[in-house]
C-alpha cells in the first residue's frame, strides 16, 4: 500500500510505494497543497537513494467501482501511456465526463 510517513524530525513526509520506492517532500509544502495555497496545484517529491522491502506494508487496493481492470491495472491498459492518453490528459477526462452524462439511472 502506498504509505505517507512523517520522518523522525517531523519536517518531511516520506511516500513509500507498493514497489518499495521512497519519495520525500516537505510537510510545509504538503500543508500548502492541502490548504489550496499551491500556485500550480501539485508538489514535486525527491526520490531517496534507498528502497524498503515491498512486503513491509500490504499492497494497495485498486479502486475500480466499474470492475474494468483485472490484476495490475497498469498492465491492462491498451498501449504505452503517453501525456495524450494517460488519466490526466484532457481527452481522457472529457471522455470520462461524457460517460457520466449518459449514465442510466433508476428513477422509480
Amino acid at each position: 500500500m502506498t504509505i505517507l510517513k512523517i520522518n523522525k524530525s517531523g519536517k518531511s513526509v516520506q511516500i513509500i510505494t507498493d514497489e518499495g520506492k521512497v519519495y520525500q517532500t516537505s510537510v510545509v509544502f504538503l500543508q500548502g497543497l492541502l490548504m489550496g495555497k499551491s500556485k500550480c496545484g501539485f508538489i514535486t517529491t525527491s526520490r531517496l537513494p534507498f528502497n524498503v522491502a515491498p512486503d513491509r506494508f500490504k499492497p494497495s487496493i485498486l479502486w475500480d467501482p466499474q470492475g474494468i481492470f483485472k490484476g495490475d491495472a497498469a498492465k491492462t491498459l491498451d498501449g504505452p501511456l503517453t501525456t495524450t492518453n494517460d488519466a490526466l490528459s484532457v481527452g481522457v477526462r472529457k471522455a470520462n465526463e461524457q460517460k457520466k452524462v449518459f449514465e442510466d439511472k433508476k428513477v422509480w
